[in-house]
């Protein structure tokens, strides 16, 4: 992620504000922050909040062909930040879809935990919810 802060005179006082982007994508501007950090997390929060975006999945993981009892699942989980603190405490937050392999059209979600082990976990059985089928022993 690069982060691009500027700083200027704005209402008769010295602000910062900015933007970052991560392969390709672009976040918004950031209003005007007394402060570099302010402006820089704020930034990288905006940005978060657009991703994943098409094949920009740079905030995401991937695990394929994760079995649990006989279904066989890819499951994808990603993050974001809820505030701009979040952002600059590195304290992201969860989201997931599993998703039986070879079917294209049912999935499992879960948002959101600050743990991303719980997420998995939750992503999986709202699949289970949704299919139980694929579950079976």
């Amino acid at each position: 992620t690069k982060i691009h802060v500027c700083a200027g005179f704005y209402d008769w006082q010295w602000k910062y504000y900015g933007y970052a982007e991560a392969n390709g994508t672009k976040g918004p501007e950031t209003s005007h922050y007394d402060s570099q950090d302010g402006a820089g997390s704020h930034a990288v929060f905006l940005l978060f909040q657009h991703l994943p975006a098409g094949s920009n999945t740079c905030n995401c993981e991937f695990v394929d062909d994760y079995v649990v009892e006989k279904c066989h699942m890819n499951i994808e989980e990603c993050f974001n930040f809820n505030s701009s603190s979040d952002a600059q405490n590195a304290k992201p937050d969860y989201f997931a879809w599993a998703r039986p392999v070879n079917v294209s059209n049912i999935d499992g979600y879960f948002c959101c935990d600050y743990n991303a082990n719980v997420t998995g976990q939750n992503a999986v059985k709202a699949l289970e919810q949704k299919d139980p089928s694929c579950f079976v022993k």
